[in-house]
């Protein structure tokens, strides 16, 4: 009788060395990535030819741009989240301090086209100018607010708070733009050559004027035609939906100017010189009234107990409870006044 045995040829594992420069022979100490077959646990060490090598929980990749990062010469490019997340929670876990300082200047370079993503991740390790940079990038975003997987990492309040934000600053940038007075348009607090008497829709006096619609004090004050102020009208819906100075840069709105002004013959001349020049002023104004406009970011306080960690804990209640004479318990943790006891009160 013959008898056939399956074997299985176990491949042989290779392990490949770091490209330059983190490959020289005469290295002390040797960093293995979690992408490399390895027989010890994190942070503990073994040894190749004598050099002592300690594995890590981050891929290759993730490692090697950590390390640039401290490397003389030029950084790794980050140009999309997915190649920020991993870095960035491996240099916070490593407290390497320094390494965070530009992780956060990519942060901000990449706020412009991911917003909310960036606002979520910056809540999420605490980063308040980050969080509010991000939220001021946010208010250049049009159309519906979809849903990015970062929204899982914070909490309802954080993403309750940046909508907030948008609806106030969406109010005082509108404000900006409507009628009928618009006395921040005052041309003593303009500097030359923004002078309102170089603008065709205060000196022309060719098309029709509106009926109640002016700039300036009301002892010193200039009649506005009405396609201008029609405009304007166009501006204030811009306004509602993309509250920034930036949106006003829409080549949109510039064609409505060119449109509205078109049954002119002196305005229509001079139309896209001088509405390109307005919009500056305009822009700042606007940007001016956002800056009025704060982002509350709230650091919520983690309590534990010997243990576990608990959920987040909202301020109030903790301020409540020092005026209360009871206790609230969560999940089986009794959490008490300040100055009262409990059995097994949370540090």
């Amino acid at each position: 009788m013959t008898t056939h045995t399956n074997t299985t040829t176990v491949p042989e594992t290779r392990i490949i060395d770091a490209g330059p420069p983190f490959n020289k022979p005469a290295a002390d100490l040797i960093l293995r990535s979690s992408d490399l077959p390895t027989h010890t646990g994190e942070g503990e060490c073994d040894q190749n030819g004598g050099v002592p090598v300690v594995a890590v929980t981050e891929e290759s990749t993730t490692l090697r741009a950590l390390l640039l990062m401290c490397y003389p010469g030029p950084n790794p490019p980050i140009d999309t989240i997915e190649k920020l997340r991993p870095v960035l929670e491996a240099a916070n876990k490593y407290e390497m301090i320094e390494i965070l300082v530009l992780i956060k200047e990519e942060m901000r370079s990449l706020a412009k086209d991911a917003p909310m993503r960036v606002y979520a991740i910056a809540v999420q390790y605490r980063f308040e100018e980050e969080a509010k940079f991000a939220a001021r990038c946010y208010l250049n975003c049009q159309g519906p607010h979809l849903y990015v997987p970062e929204l899982e990492d914070i909490t309802g309040g954080a993403h309750h708070r940046i909508q907030q934000y948008r609806r106030c600053c969406s109010i005082v940038a509108s404000s900006v733009a409507s009628g009928p007075h618009y006395r921040w348009l005052d041309y003593r607090v303009l500097a030359p050559p923004t002078s309102h008497s170089k603008w065709t829709w205060f000196t022309c006096r060719s098309c029709a004027p509106t009926s109640g619609n002016y700039f300036g004090s009301l002892d010193d004050h200039a009649v506005i035609r009405q396609w201008w102020a029609e405009y304007m009208k166009c501006a204030e819906e811009i306004l509602k939906e993309c509250p920034c100075g930036e949106a006003l840069n829409t080549p949109q709105l510039l064609e409505d100017a060119i449109r509205l002004s078109s049954s002119c013959k002196i305005c229509s001349k001079h139309v896209f010189k001088d509405i390109s020049e307005f919009r500056v002023v305009f822009a700042s104004e606007v940007d001016k009234a956002i800056a009025t406009v704060d982002l509350q970011v709230l650091w919520y306080p983690l309590l534990y107990n010997d243990n576990f960690e608990l959920d987040v804990v909202d301020i109030m209640t903790l301020a409540l409870l020092s005026f209360m004479d009871a206790s609230l318990t969560l999940a089986g943790v009794s959490v008490t006044a300040p100055g009262r006891t409990s059995n097994n009160q949370a540090n």
